[in-house]
């Protein structure tokens, strides 16, 4: 007999993908940068975020089953490159810090500083999805074709800032001394 999976055990389920995988790319990407280089570790980094947030943007499945499977996949896909994020800014702060005499004795404080932007970004999500939500009058009880756009142009929207990100990497991104 197979038990029938509920939003919460499925948001559940779908939170421990995320954490697992970002414990993951934190792990394979602070050493993967010490044998590449923090500036290839960057580019890459943003690269499988900019893919898995493309792929979250375009999940889809014929059945539940298979949507969800494909968005889980999507998701583990992307949180490994938000994981891999954590010791390359962490490293980075740490570094810039080290290179500027007049940082030199701020250093944990960039470090903070750096990690201290995670607000800025979830505010700014939470901001987007409103406005989404807004756009479509979508007040009270939402439809689903409405719930299902705003999570799926919140996630074009992250693509975008990703693919943004991933040119300046390209372009500018010095490698560290």
């Amino acid at each position: 007999m197979q038990a029938k999976l509920t939003i919460n055990t499925i948001a559940i389920f779908a939170q421990n993908i995320e954490i697992t995988a970002i414990i993951v790319g934190m792990l394979s990407f602070g050493f993967v940068a010490d044998v590449i280089g923090r500036k290839w570790g960057s580019r890459l980094t943003m690269i499988i975020m900019f893919i898995g947030a493309c792929l979250l943007t375009g999940a889809y499945g014929p059945t539940d089953q298979v949507f969800l499977s494909v968005f889980c996949f999507s998701l583990f896909f992307y949180a490994v490159g938000v994981g891999g994020e954590y010791p390359l800014a962490a490293s980075s702060a740490a570094e810039r810090a080290e290179g500027d005499p007049e940082l030199r004795k701020r250093r944990g404080e960039m470090v903070v500083l750096t990690f201290s932007q995670q607000g800025w970004g979830n505010f700014t999500n939470t901001l987007v999805i409103l406005l989404l939500l807004a756009m479509q009058g979508a007040t009270g009880t939402l439809t689903s074709s409405e719930a299902e756009l705003t999570w799926r142009l919140q996630f074009g929207v992250g693509a975008f800032i990703c693919f943004c990100v991933t040119v300046y990497r390209w372009l500018y991104l010095e490698e560290s001394e």
